[in-house]
């Protein structure tokens, strides 16, 4: 249920009780009572799945970003040459 929808993003725990959400967005969830349990359960999932995603790609991002760095620091310490 959304209610316990709960997940870690950069050590902070989102959730949809802890501040004030936009009107547009407290209108939908506010309709999410209408549906059935299982309606309810799969959009959930869709929106854990959404944030799980967020998460994966901002760590890879850093990952990323730091084999890049080490990769430049190679090239200018002159540890890698041009295969062109």
């Amino acid at each position: 249920m959304i209610q316990k929808f709960g997940i870690y993003q950069n050590n902070y725990l989102l959730s949809f009780n802890e501040k004030a959400m936009i009107p547009q967005l407290e209108k939908v969830i506010g309709n999410l009572n209408k549906l059935t349990s299982t309606e309810q359960d799969a959009i959930a999932e869709l929106i854990e799945d959404e944030l799980l995603w967020d998460v994966s790609l901002e760590k890879s991002l850093r990952v990323l970003s730091k084999l890049a760095d080490e990769a430049l620091k190679e090239h200018h310490a002159g540890k890698t040459k041009d295969d062109y």
